[in-house]
């Protein structure tokens, strides 16, 4: 998950739990303290500050960008250049 916007708490992750073949294995945010919250309400295996940080972990296989629409290019880019699968939905 590339970062911690209200879609991907009310939305994209209760459905990401309900799916049989989809791990909530990473987070990344801005802000320390969301991302923990994150990764403790959800059970992430990791939590990162920086979208960076994320996209360089080799065990990161697909994302999902619930960033403002004004980010998507520039983050989906980034992801597929890390050799990322990507989910972006506008």
């Amino acid at each position: 998950m590339l970062g911690t916007a209200n879609i991907a708490d009310c939305g994209v992750i209760p459905g990401m739990l309900l799916a049989d073949n989809c791990e909530l294995y990473a987070i990344a945010g801005r802000r320390q303290e969301k991302v923990d919250a994150y990764v403790s309400k959800f059970g992430f295996s990791k939590g990162y500050v920086g979208y960076e940080n994320l996209l360089n972990d080799p065990d990161v296989q697909a994302i999902y960008v619930p960033l403002p629409n004004d980010l998507h290019k520039e983050w989906v880019i980034k992801a597929l250049n890390a050799h990322k699968h990507v989910l972006c939905v506008e």
